[in-house]
């Protein structure tokens, strides 16, 4: 229930208020992974780094490490400049990705922030001829965590033939 309702506050742009629902369900000692990874987003955003990396990497635990948990723990080493873990979770998120082929968004992002361009947009395109709803398209542009990706060249065209559904944010970051 606690994820519902931070959705639809984050999407509803009431931002502040999504945060104190995640800080709340924590403190009950909640184990949906969506508020565990809302919290660690917001740390992330706030520069509050140890408690995000905390965040993320339970939710790790939570998932079975799953794709989109591995791809916010990269997004953590990559920021504290830790490239040998950051190499390491990519790699579990490689072999994952490999074996399920779920979630090419988040592998995209990791890609693009590991500096891997060519397969950054290669999964761009994946998920967006399959329209994956394994990591919602709109989000992109809400965060740091997605500028590497929206930073490629390449990018723009492939969203716009996607005939995935264009989001305001994207006209307001310049995207589309």
């Amino acid at each position: 229930a606690l994820d519902k309702v931070i959705g639809k506050l984050f999407m509803a742009g009431r931002i502040e208020e999504a945060k104190e629902v995640a800080e709340y369900g924590v403190n009950i000692g909640s184990d949906d992974l969506f508020v565990h990874s809302t919290l660690g987003f917001f740390h992330f955003l706030a520069g509050n780094l140890e408690e995000s990396l905390h965040e993320f990497k339970r939710c790790c635990e939570l998932s079975g490490s799953n794709s989109h948990s591995l791809f916010q723990l990269i997004s953590v080493y990559v920021k504290i400049g830790d490239k040998q873990l950051a190499e390491k979770v990519y790699a579990d998120l490689e072999s994952q990705f490999q074996q399920h082929r779920t979630q090419p968004l988040s592998m995209a992002m990791a890609a693009a922030m590991m500096g891997k361009s060519k397969y950054a947009l290669e999964m761009v395109q994946l998920a967006a001829d399959n329209h994956d709803a394994g990591y919602p398209f709109y989000l992109l542009g809400w965060s740091e965590l997605s500028k590497p990706l929206l930073k490629l060249p390449g990018i723009k065209e492939i969203l716009i033939r996607s005939g995935i559904p264009l989001h305001e944010k994207w006209h307001e970051i310049g995207l589309v």
